[in-house]
């Protein structure tokens, strides 16, 4: 049994925080003794750690207050390999299993590309701290091949040293999961206008105004509708500008959804329009669902589709072939089962069973 501690900031709901919690699970599922040692425990994801992880609670304010504390859970734990999930974490985890004697492996998980954040301090201080962590780190697991490219070219990561594996986003109970329509009005028995969905933060990085701009002109040659589900900084300016559209009566913003699997469940098409997105895991979702894709060609989302073959591409912020691309599969959908087929190459199983070999690689 290989004791792992897997290293990361605090449980509220988000992409990364969801990986933690799979990857968590699936290698405690897997025989493996596993700590999640948090900066602080809170979020609502806590609730869906399984019993056979122990929670660790660093009870700090911020990551660098918890350099201290997470020294102690490795020493006290006899921690084999530390897995450190995301920037930040990463690079003090760098800094903390160099002070301590015979230190455990260190796996650091990069989720991001650091040129893509805002300019200044912060990210020169940060791309320091991370370059240290990967120089000294045993492996360095990459959520994409963009990711990837960017540590060896940017940070200077070895190619022996660094490796792609995809996030584990669906468990094996997510196609247990019953999805009836939602309560909504344009789904159901009844419904019979196709309904675009679309999910996530909104905020200017996910650019749904294309989206809306694109459903409007999909609105000339067909009927549909168009939901969009999420919240954010730009929500209510979202709302005003779909509210001005002359097809506002075909768009509804819901707001946050605790549950958007039975709106994937139960739409035609799912739509994302990033601006860049480096793996996209909503996508996964939604054909895990048997929701046919549409997406801007933003590195991620692409790879996920393998280049246009699960679902179109469109350029990014380009209006009209995000339309064509929604009216091309409206008429003409991929059928549920390779929806699902391309979807499992992301599950949970197979991303713990690439991390295992990887452990067992560098511990010997």
């Amino acid at each position: 049994m290989v004791g792992i501690s897997i290293y990361a900031n605090t449980l509220r709901v988000g992409g990364l925080e969801r990986v933690t919690v799979n990857l968590a699970n699936g290698l405690a599922d897997a025989g493996n003794d596993v700590s999640l040692v948090l900066v602080s425990a809170e979020g609502d994801l806590l609730n869906e750690v399984c019993d056979d992880v122990h929670v660790v609670d660093l009870a700090a304010d911020r990551v660098l207050t918890s350099a201290l504390p997470f020294r102690r859970h490795l020493v006290d734990a006899g921690t084999d390999v530390c897995i450190s999930m995301g920037a930040h974490v990463n690079g003090i985890a760098g800094l903390v299993t160099r002070t301590i004697r015979n230190p455990p492996a260190l796996i650091c998980t990069h989720h991001s590309i650091l040129r893509k954040m805002d300019p200044g301090l912060k990210r020169r201080v940060l791309r320091i701290l991370v370059r240290q962590a990967y120089s000294r780190a045993d492996g360095v697991v990459c959520v994409s091949r963009d990711v990837l490219e960017y540590v060896r070219c940017e940070l200077g990561v070895p190619a022996d040293r660094s490796r792609v594996i995809y996030n584990p986003v669906l468990d094996k109970s997510f196609y247990d999961q019953e999805n009836p329509a939602p309560d909504h009005p344009w789904f159901g028995a009844d419904a019979d206008v196709p309904v675009v969905v679309s999910a996530g933060r909104h905020a200017p990085e996910k650019d749904f105004r294309t989206l809306v701009d694109a459903f409007a002109s999909l609105r000339e040659k067909r009927e549909a509708r168009l939901v969009l589900i999420g919240d954010g900084p730009e929500h209510e300016a979202l709302v005003e500008y779909a509210d001005s559209m002359d097809v506002a009566e075909d768009i509804d913003l819901p707001g946050f959804v605790n549950n958007v699997y039975p709106y994937m469940s139960n739409a035609n098409v799912f739509a994302l329009s990033s601006k860049t997105e480096v793996f996209g895991m909503v996508i996964v979702e939604a054909m895990g669902c048997g929701c046919p894709v549409v997406s801007t060609d933003c590195t991620g989302p692409t790879e996920i589709l393998a280049d246009g073959e699960y679902g179109p591409l469109s350029p990014v912020g380009d209006v009209e072939r995000m339309a064509d691309a929604l009216e091309r599969t409206l008429n003409d959908p991929l059928d549920v089962e390779t929806l699902r087929s391309r979807a499992r190459e992301f599950s949970t199983e197979r991303s713990v069973e690439r991390y295992e070999a990887l452990i067992e690689s560098v511990i010997g």
